[in-house]
């Protein structure tokens, strides 16, 4: 039998759970047979059962982070030291000791490629040495992998001119057989227009831009709601961004949504506002695509390359509140329209989704370290 090995020891968010459920049901699916998969992680509640795959539930005893180093430098190996392991697939850190035939780490945090001013880092020091540690991680640790995962071609471009890596494959954290989304078109002027913003209160996520934009529809009598997904409570910053808000009724702080209550949203707007200057997908934009409904998003590189091919998307400058207002106002009054999108080639060695990836990685096609 022919063993994987996948760590997945911290991810807690609603993106990493997302990322590990799609992994593992593509590994059970598009592994070659004889095949299996040992997965590791710190909660393994919710996780599809499925009969190539085996979970192993690694207890918290540290923190987070000491859980996470201590697992990767000297519990992984040990536990691992009796077993040949064919592929080691890292779904997060990249600093693991064990012994593999090929190895691949998963990079979805592009924190440390995020603009970063000192305003931000005074604002958020915690933040700020994350940041600090990632970049370390991935000028240093990340190459002793193989092959080095990211989502968007951007990231790879960025990923090469900062680190100097070349073994990077860029795999979009898509389910095979995703139909095409297409935008629902629906009437504009009846009633309030309804935006949704799925942010949460982080500094890169920009969004003052987006409390701003509402301002400035507030005062030119647009009769408009703007959801957010904070709680005022979550955090001082959170407080901050509430406070900051006060003036505007029409801004809701809605606070953390459930999948059910998040597709609910999705299909209760008119309009998806999305202002983050760094992202390494931009999950809210793909999902949103999906439910079709329009979207005005900051004109980024990631987030053109994550909607893909759209009908029905705007995008406005980093920043520009002002941008943000003429065109939600001009959307809902009829006096200008949402715009397309369309995908970019991508270069190989890509993967379209989550089945192409895993064939990728367990086939004999990739060589190992051919160019570090």
């Amino acid at each position: 039998m022919t063993r994987a090995v996948v760590n997945a020891l911290n991810l807690a968010s609603r993106g990493g759970r997302t990322v590990l459920i799609d992994c593992v049901q593509a590994m059970n699916t598009c592994m070659p047979a004889g095949w299996n998969a040992v997965v590791y992680a710190r909660d393994i509640s919710g996780l599809p059962e499925l009969p190539r795959i085996e979970y192993r539930q690694v207890p918290s005893r540290l923190g987070a982070w000491l859980d996470r180093l201590w697992f990767e430098w000297h519990a992984l190996g040990q536990m691992e030291a009796n077993n040949p392991v064919a592929l080691f697939f890292s779904l997060q850190g990249a600093s693991a000791r064990i012994r593999a035939d090929r190895s691949a780490v998963y990079v979805h945090h592009n924190l440390p490629l995020a603009p970063w001013p000192l305003r931000q880092f005074l604002a958020f020091p915690k933040l700020g040495i994350q940041r600090i540690v990632y970049d370390l991680v991935y000028r240093f640790g990340i190459r002793k992998r193989d092959w080095v995962i990211v989502q968007q071609d951007a990231s790879r471009k960025a990923f090469r001119s900062r680190y100097g890596m070349k073994n990077i494959i860029v795999a979009q954290p898509l389910n095979a057989g995703r139909p095409a989304p297409v935008w629902r078109r629906p009437d504009v002027g009846e009633g309030p227009l309804r935006i949704f913003a799925p942010l949460v209160a982080l500094a890169h996520k920009d969004v003052e831009t987006a409390i701003e934009g509402a301002r400035l529809l507030k005062l030119r009598g647009l009769d408009f709601q703007l959801t957010l997904t904070i709680d005022p409570a979550e955090s001082a910053y959170a407080m901050r961004l509430a406070h900051s808000a006060a003036d505007v009724p029409e801004i809701r702080f809605c606070g953390f949504l459930g999948k059910d209550a998040l597709d609910a949203a999705y299909k209760s707007h008119h309009l998806l506002l999305y202002t983050p200057t760094m992202e390494s997908w931009g999950l809210p934009l793909s999902e949103g695509a999906s439910h079709g409904i329009g979207i005005l998003a900051i004109d980024a590189p990631y987030a053109r390359e994550t909607i893909g091919d759209y009908d029905g998307v705007t995008f406005f400058p980093p920043g520009d509140a002002h941008a943000i207002a003429n065109s939600a106002e001009g959307y809902w009054t009829g006096t200008s329209t949402l715009g397309t999108n369309r995908a970019t080639q991508q270069q190989p060695p890509y993967a379209e989704n989550w089945d192409d990836l895993i064939r990728l990685l367990t086939s004999d096609t990739l060589t190992t370290r051919e160019n570090w």
